[in-house]
């Protein structure tokens, strides 16, 4: 059986987890809903996925690279509230503590760390899935990376490989930074293509595929003239984008399977932690996995 890395985009898991879920507080009165809500799902993906390998990947709390590209990189976001901060942090603390596979990196987000492990020779011949809520990240899908993306109170969380990407949105994942890149992001506060739809972004991304090697080459051939126009008109801001928005393998990362792998004694280590923490209703379910 082919062995199996999940990559949490922790951020992602424990931001839905602080709204999803109604205020839980300690014994003293520490709001700890979304820790909670966080270590719930990684028993629902150790149940539902059994997977050998599990690596935590975390935002760095501060301004990244994109914010030189782009001042306005996310500036119309709310700020994180002071709970959910103070509980991201608790969270981290906890997984390190306990030895687990975490992951941050100065000056980057979690996508790029999820995307450096991905492309990286360690897990080459490993299924790979990752945990998260940004579609960001569907562009790192191929045949060997899927997407568990994060559900809501109404809908379902739904795995997303390759194909399931080509049926929703009529595009190879490998040109989804240049469908973004079109259509911009204004939850990132990155402005599309003025006139640039989903159905005129798709269109145009099946007839050239990637935009840096369209402008590169100058494959105009490929395109009608007055699709042709759009695009060189808007040529700088569109690279610009692509560049916010393409996930490479910028880090060298030193990857541990030994460090990640999950065990028996990490079957414990949660078990010590949920107890700990106080999260019995989470114990009966832990104890019906096996693990060597």
């Amino acid at each position: 059986m082919e062995k199996r890395i999940v990559i949490f985009d922790s951020n992602a898991v424990l931001y839905r987890s602080f709204f999803a879920l109604p205020e839980l507080t300690t014994k003293e009165g520490e709001k700890i809903q979304a820790v909670y809500g966080f270590f719930r799902f990684c028993l629902k993906i150790l149940k539902e996925l059994k997977p050998h390998f599990l690596i935590f990947c975390f935002d760095f709390p501060a301004k990244t690279f994109r914010h030189e590209k782009l001042k306005e990189y996310k500036s119309t976001r709310e700020k994180i509230p002071p709970d959910l901060k103070s509980q991201i942090e608790k969270t981290k603390k906890i997984l390190l503590e306990n030895s687990f596979f975490v992951l941050e990196k100065e000056g980057f987000e979690a996508d790029d760390l999820i995307a450096s492990i991905v492309k990286s020779e360690t897990v080459k011949n490993l299924e790979k899935i990752i945990v998260t809520k940004d579609r960001d990240l569907f562009q790192l899908i191929d045949e060997k990376t899927k997407v568990y993306f994060l559900g809501t109170k109404s809908k379902d969380s739904i795995l997303f490989d390759k194909e399931k990407i080509e049926k929703e949105y009529g595009i190879e994942p490998l040109f989804f930074a240049d469908f973004k890149s079109l259509m911009g992001d204004p939850s990132d506060n990155i402005k599309g293509v003025e006139k640039i739809g989903k159905k005129t972004a798709v269109h145009l991304i099946k007839k050239i595929g990637s935009l840096e090697e369209f402008f590169k080459n100058e494959d105009f051939w490929k395109l009608e003239e007055k699709e042709r126009s759009i695009l060189f008109k808007n040529k700088d801001l569109i690279l610009k984008n692509l560049s916010l928005v393409k996930l490479e393998p910028l880090l060298k990362i030193d990857l541990s399977l030994k460090e990640s792998e999950i065990n028996s004694t990490k079957i414990e280590t949660f078990k010590n932690i949920f107890i700990k923490l106080g999260f019995k209703s989470l114990l009966k379910d832990l104890d019906s996995l096996h693990y060597p």
